[in-house]
């Protein structure tokens, strides 16, 4: 859910920008992202739900989106 809502309120924001790049490419790298920060977040804090796990799932979709989306040396 955090990878489709990250890539559908990108793809809003900064529609010119992203004009390039899918809506389902994004959606598939956020998502991706997201589900291996919760994978990780489950392996260290040995518990689902914690804060930080949240934290870094936000972290890893911004960064995800970040560069499939706007690195300078995308184009």
């Amino acid at each position: 859910m955090t990878g489709v809502l990250s890539a559908t309120l990108a793809k809003l924001f900064w529609r010119s920008d992203l004009r390039t790049v899918s809506w389902t490419r994004l959606c598939l790298v956020g998502a991706v992202a997201a589900t291996i920060a919760l994978f990780v977040g489950l392996v260290v804090t040995g518990h689902d739900g914690r804060m930080a796990t949240y934290a870094g799932m936000v972290a890893v979709t911004a960064v995800s989106l970040w560069w499939f989306g706007f690195r300078p040396f995308r184009r």
